[in-house]
């Protein structure tokens, strides 16, 4: 049909995993899924640059930040829009604000048609699966804040003060670390 292989394959496991033959294909399946999930988070992880993220660390941090935050604040709004309660809608937008894994098919096809450079397409990729990483951390951290909030016994900067301390000083910890290292790599 002239699509890419991954697109294909999207299209492939849609349409089979909608279809009556669905159960069989899981039970045949089954032996090699373990294996399937490994193979699919080892090819992400050989995707990862770490020397690109390093070199490009505040602006990878910014996006992230940016569409972690916005996609998090839009689908808490369109949830409440279609009628949920804040109480459903606020973690819900929250857990579903990482970029999902078919960005992984849209940043190869993006850079195959020549929509993106290869540089965009490496900061596609960290932030893909930076927002994969990090969305468990964020959604505690958001569960945090909620009950926090809804006891209404502290000030937003104090709940915020008090979430992030121990995240702050874990940060604190890699930061140095990878400083140091650094150091000794120009030595």
């Amino acid at each position: 049909m002239g699509l890419s292989a991954e697109y294909g394959a999207f299209l492939a496991g849609l349409i089979i995993g909608n279809s009556t033959s669905r159960p069989l294909i899981m039970k045949i399946t089954h032996p090699i899924q373990t294996v399937l999930l490994m193979v699919f988070f080892l090819s992400v992880g050989l995707l990862i640059d770490l020397n690109f993220i390093w070199d490009n660390l505040g602006i990878i941090l910014l996006i992230l930040a940016l569409v972690t935050i916005l996609k998090s604040f839009i689908l808490v709004c369109l949830l409440r829009l279609a009628g949920e309660n804040w109480r459903t809608a606020f973690p819900v937008g929250i857990a579903m604000s990482q970029l999902g894994e078919f960005s992984f098919v849209l940043a190869a096809t993006g850079l195959s048609i020549g929509l993106i450079t290869p540089e965009q397409h490496k900061m596609a990729i960290t932030i893909i699966v930076l927002t994969l990483i990090t969305s468990s951390f964020w959604l505690l951290l958001m569960r945090r804040f909620m009950h926090l909030a809804l006891s209404k016994q502290n000030k937003i900067k104090l709940a915020l003060t008090e979430i992030l301390e121990n995240e702050f000083q874990f940060i604190k910890k890699i930061y140095y670390s990878g400083r140091a290292v650094l150091k000794k790599k120009k030595k």
